[in-house]
């Protein structure tokens, strides 16, 4: 059952300007600080999902290119950026520095980021067969789990990722940040997800970037 008394986040994603105002990271700030601020601009764009899926239960029509415009970002951003900066980077200097690989919280992330994909692909199929209540549990499951899960994140792996990442391993983290924001995504692709996010916030459904 899909809870119907979502909490709403803020509704507007914040603007980034760490980085001469292209949108990244930008250079100096902690790796934790990074994933934090990415938390709040996907909490934006999830109290905004959660705004159309109860829409959706009162019987409102699917907004396709809002949804078009979500499920792109959580590809993009959420998924691709953001928690591949987890998975690849800061997971693994977190088990360098002992933290265990199949019994400890990165194991529990990894688990729940591969549930979201999961719930992110039933939102996809969904929309492809214009099934609205379909596609409104999918939706209000997925703003369900990754709350719990950056709740968990900011509260619980976060706080241990400060204790435990030296300078040296702070260092590499901030230069692969860097790579995945202006390398693996390309330049200015990042900035333009966050753009993205404070459309969706608003209620716009802009074409998605690529």
């Amino acid at each position: 059952m899909v809870d119907m008394n979502l909490q709403e986040d803020p509704p507007a994603a914040p603007e980034n300007r760490a980085c001469g105002g292209c949108g990244c990271a930008g250079a100096g700030l902690h790796p934790v600080d990074v994933l934090s601020a990415e938390h709040q601009t996907i909490l934006a764009v999830l109290a905004a999902m959660a705004a159309e899926q109860r829409a959706l239960f009162d019987g409102g029509p699917v907004r396709e290119p809002f949804w078009q415009a979500a499920l792109e970002f959580l590809a993009g951003y959420a998924d691709r950026c953001h928690h591949g900066k987890e998975e690849q980077l800061l997971f693994a200097e977190l088990e360098q520095a002992g933290m265990s690989r199949e019994r400890g919280p990165t194991a529990c992330m990894r688990a729940e980021h591969d549930m979201g994909r999961q719930a992110r692909q039933a939102m996809v199929e969904a929309l492809q067969d214009h099934d609205a209540p379909r596609l409104a549990e999918a939706a209000g499951g997925y703003v369900a789990l990754l709350r719990d899960h950056i709740d968990k994140e900011d509260h619980v792996l976060f706080p241990l990722a400060r204790s435990m990442l030296d300078a040296a391993a702070v260092a590499r983290l901030q230069a692969g940040f860097a790579r995945v924001e202006h390398d693996d995504l390309g330049e200015g692709v990042h900035g333009r997800y966050e753009q993205l996010a404070r459309d969706l916030a608003g209620g716009l459904p802009p074409a998605p970037p690529r």
